[in-house]
């Protein structure tokens, strides 16, 4: 049996206040999520830091263990890091 990709998204949590920090969260076939705890996915302030973060945490995971993870909002991969480099110019 085939494992499914894992999919993330980047919340504020299940009721934000405006003043929330923004994360990178593992979402499960049920629809709850996880927060992902890794010193490259630190909380932040804008929801484009914690993309950015995940963009490049997610090219350190499928380089070094050629791992497939899918971003929740139906990006594939490399265009979001195409996104991120157009960005950072």
């Amino acid at each position: 049996m085939a494992t499914k990709p894992k999919r993330y998204t980047v919340t504020q949590g299940i009721s934000p206040r405006p003043d929330d920090k923004w994360f990178t969260a593992e979402v499960k076939p049920n629809g709850s999520m996880r927060r992902v705890s890794s010193k490259h996915l630190p909380l932040r302030e804008t929801r484009e830091e914690a993309e950015d973060d995940l963009v490049l945490w997610l090219a350190r995971k499928v380089h070094t263990a050629s791992y497939q993870a899918q971003y929740v909002y139906g990006a594939a991969y490399d265009s979001l890091r195409a996104e991120l480099k157009e960005r950072r110019g």
